[in-house]
């Protein structure tokens, strides 16, 4: 099973599931609404068994 991510630019932190606040909001604009292969994924990576928790961004770095 793949992962993806599109990795959206911002100044703002987003350091826990849904959101600095928690709310799943974002004020950032253009951010992709669909992915599929070649169309907005900026990475992707195998995770070994399953998982259940959400990748978090600060600074550049996720």
């Amino acid at each position: 099973m793949a992962f993806l991510l599109a990795v959206v630019c911002s100044t703002a932190d987003w350091p826990q599931f849904r959101g600095p606040d928690g709310q799943g909001h974002s004020d950032q604009k253009g951010i992709p609404i669909h992915w599929e292969e070649g169309k907005n994924i900026t990475w992707k990576t195998e995770v070994p068994g399953q998982g259940w928790s959400s990748p978090v961004i600060a600074g550049n770095q996720v």
